[in-house]
């Protein structure tokens, strides 16, 4: 989760307790609860936006990901040049990181 997003959830954590709303143990369930909830909306803006990658960028960004082959690995198991995969994973990662980026503004 962003570190923003959590130093927020502590102090509404603490303010829960503290005006005695809900016991220590039922705020962190609460917000337990919350921070799951927005981890899994993350993890589908984080798939969407892969999903919506150029089909050759979206190959290279899952077998880095989620195969973790190395670029040379890459390179041979789709036939292109190391330099290809190479930038083709960076521009992926900028789209990427800027969709994310959006998504949680």
């Amino acid at each position: 989760m962003i570190k923003k997003h959590q130093t927020t959830l502590n102090l509404y954590k603490d303010q829960l307790v503290k005006e005695e709303i809900l016991t220590e143990d039922e705020a962190k369930n609460k917000i337990s609860d919350f921070k799951e909830f927005l981890d899994n909306e993350l993890r589908k803006a984080v798939n969407q936006a892969i999903e919506q990658l150029p089909p050759r960028c979206q190959a290279i960004y899952k077998l880095s990901r989620f195969e973790e082959l190395s670029y040379k690995e890459i390179s041979n198991r789709l036939e292109l040049p190391l330099n290809t995969v190479k930038v083709t994973l960076l521009r992926a990662k900028k789209v990427l990181a800027q969709k994310i980026t959006n998504h949680e503004e």
